[in-house]
């Protein structure tokens, strides 16, 4: 896959399937992929020694990083600005809010015709866009995915406090 994905709403970390899809139960290491609920958050913002996420990113690297090339590039890819990592994974990357699916996808070849489509609704493929190719092992590289929850809410905040956030 070459790909890791994080998750977060709120001050909570989550760990999604392979797609990306949300997973709001408790994490288990047994499942295929380890998906679901991990750790909060608080400050200073570090988790401790043997966290759920560390655990994961551990069986996760061992996973996506074993073929990893010598200088393969390793690449963190965040966002979460107007997006949602609770909506569902679709086929059509324009049709959901959840940056796995909108972004760190491996749909489409930035060669392709769609690419205008892509840009349209930015959608263009980020790990592919960085020369991440899917399924090989890792030897182009590797990305990891974090994606989190922040719909700020434009209107209300206009109205409320008479400026934007």
């Amino acid at each position: 896959m070459s790909i890791i994905r994080v998750s977060c709403l709120k001050e909570r970390l989550y760990a999604p399937t392979l797609d990306g899809s949300f997973v709001d139960k408790d994490y288990d290491a047994r499942r295929r992929p380890p998906s679901g609920r991990m750790d909060a958050v608080a400050p200073p913002h570090l988790l401790p020694s043997g966290s759920l996420l560390g655990r994961y990113l551990d069986r996760m690297l061992e996973r996506e990083a074993a073929s990893l090339a010598k200088g393969a590039p390793v690449v963190v890819m965040l966002h979460g600005f107007l997006f949602d990592p609770r909506q569902a994974i679709t086929m059509a990357p324009a049709d959901s809010d959840n940056p796995h699916s909108r972004l760190y996808h491996f749909g489409f070849d930035p060669s392709d015709a769609a690419e205008r489509e892509e840009w349209r609704h930015h959608t263009s493929s980020w790990p592919v866009g960085l020369g991440i190719v899917e399924g090989d092992g890792g030897a182009s590289g590797l990305a990891i995915g974090f994606g989190w929850h922040s719909q700020p809410g434009f209107a209300s905040s206009i109205l409320e406090v008479g400026q934007n956030f």
